[in-house]
């Protein structure tokens, strides 16, 4: 993605897709990686499986900013 990468993420969706990476975006999906755009911080927990490296990953590789991830 490009610089507009924070842009795109502001925009909602009300339905899943698949990006071309292999991930499924879903509405959850993008209000995170909206916050984290925004430069919000944020706590992620949940259940094996739910996507909590796939969305820190993804964030990861879509984003020119320095980031921690503990």
């Amino acid at each position: 993605m490009g610089a507009s990468g924070a842009e795109v993420w502001e925009r909602r969706v009300d339905t899943e897709y698949l990006h071309p990476s292999g991930v499924v975006i879903t509405p959850e999906f993008t209000a995170a990686l909206g916050l984290l755009h925004a430069g919000h911080n944020v706590f992620l927990t949940g259940k094996a499986g739910t996507g909590k490296s796939t969305l820190i990953r993804f964030f990861q590789n879509e984003t020119r900013r320095r980031i921690m991830t503990v």
